[in-house]
């Protein structure tokens, strides 16, 4: 079983947080690292012009290491309807075919 995660967070011992869906408390650990950032962003003449290219390969690995695949099998893109654009024009729908889509999907996706 996995142990009790409380430190983790800055949650009072008297409260229950239970909704976890839209308004999760953030661990304690990605609160400082927020707060590094917009540090970070109050400087932007002190930030290393490699950072962000570094930060971008950071993300695809763990990505990668997430599906169980090679860093170079993971793209990044701006947006979902950018990435779903492109993932359209590489293949080919006969006419007639039926294209399912998850219901309450994305709209980028659907449309």
């Amino acid at each position: 079983m996995l142990p009790s995660q409380r430190p983790l967070f800055d949650i009072p011992r008297e409260i229950c947080y239970l909704n976890a869906a839209s308004w999760s408390p953030l661990p304690i650990a990605t609160q400082e690292a927020g707060r590094l950032g917009v540090a970070r962003k109050g400087k932007p003449w002190g930030i290393d012009p490699a950072l962000p290219q570094q930060q971008f390969e950071r993300a695809r690995g763990a990505a990668a290491r997430l599906i169980n695949a090679e860093t170079d099998d993971v793209a990044l893109i701006s947006s979902v309807s950018y990435g779903v654009a492109t993932a359209a024009k590489l293949i080919t729908v006969p006419a007639g075919s039926r294209v399912l889509v998850l219901e309450n999907d994305h709209s980028s996706a659907v449309l």
